[in-house]
């Protein structure tokens, strides 16, 4: 309703429309935003924050720039949650499978020493360097996995290709079994 009005719209009448497919949209298992998403959603919100952007007019900005409609959706709940008087840090909390304590706790502290921008900067330098930290980890974790898939592979083939070869050079010599 605000965004409308916002766009100079006159509203007469507004009702949700739902239907089968709207609800399923809805239905997420697990975390719906990345981690990557919530880096660069961090970043440009600690951005804001200590450039004397307000928190509820960056966080309708952030919200309205997401592509995904589910992570749009919990950013405008958040949104929601502050413009009703909730401290961000309870708005995070609320949805804890997207949102890390850690992030809940950080954002709690950054609110009760009023730095809430460099807070969230620094809570998003956390994240990077943790999600650098999963991908080498994954890295090197990949690694010994595609080799040992590798030497299986050619085990298999040395069982059934070159094995039977040498069986049947010691038939052919006379030999009664391969040594």
């Amino acid at each position: 309703l605000r965004f409308l009005e916002q766009k100079n719209y006159t509203i007469t009448k507004l009702e949700e429309y739902s239907n089968l497919m709207t609800k399923l949209e809805g239905l997420t298992l697990g975390k719906t935003i990345k981690d990557d998403v919530l880096v660069f959603f961090l970043k440009q919100l600690g951005s804001l924050l200590t450039a004397g952007v307000k928190l509820v007019e960056a966080l309708e900005l952030l919200a309205m720039q997401q592509e995904s409609k589910a992570v749009r959706k919990i950013l405008f709940a958040v949104y929601q949650e502050v413009y009703n008087g909730n401290k961000l840090s309870a708005a995070f909390a609320m949805f804890e499978n997207d949102f890390p304590n850690v992030l809940v706790a950080m954002t709690e502290a950054g609110e009760a020493t009023g730095d809430i921008g460099n807070t969230i900067k620094a809570a998003a330098e956390h994240f990077e360097t943790s999600q650098r930290t999963k991908k080498a980890i994954s890295g090197v974790v990949k690694s010994p996995m595609i080799y040992l898939a590798i030497t299986i592979v050619v085990m298999i083939a040395m069982l059934l290709l070159v094995f039977p070869t040498f069986q049947e050079m010691f038939d052919a010599m006379g030999a009664e079994s391969l040594p």
